[in-house]
């Protein structure tokens, strides 16, 4: 790769990471509740992660920290990178549509 390609790419990358790095500084010592949720998926989305790979990563990690106990939005951070590391080999073929009866953001639909 050439320094103008490796320049380019570090450009690309450093505004996918903006939302997160945002995102991070907003969950500092907020309890996790809806609105923190709501954050994750609005983050995911504006880093264009996709529809459906954001509704399964979502639902992926609120289920992680349900089982984890974890309380504080906070903590997700390592949920979130662990989970997005495993789905990370099928998130980039994935365009299935959603299931039937549930919405495509992965949120609840009462």
């Amino acid at each position: 790769m050439s320094r103008a390609s490796d320049a380019a790419l570090e450009e690309r990358l450093g505004r996918s990471r903006a939302p997160f790095a945002r995102l991070r500084d907003r969950w500092r010592a907020r309890r996790l509740d809806e609105s923190a949720w709501d954050e994750l998926e609005e983050t995911l989305l504006a880093a264009d992660v996709g529809l459906a790979t954001t509704g399964a990563l979502v639902e992926d990690v609120r289920e992680a920290a349900r089982r984890a106990g974890v309380q504080d939005a906070d903590d997700l951070g390592p949920l979130l990178e662990a989970r997005s590391r495993v789905g990370s080999t099928t998130a980039a073929t994935d365009r299935s549509p959603p299931s039937p009866g549930r919405p495509a953001c992965g949120c609840s639909s009462a």
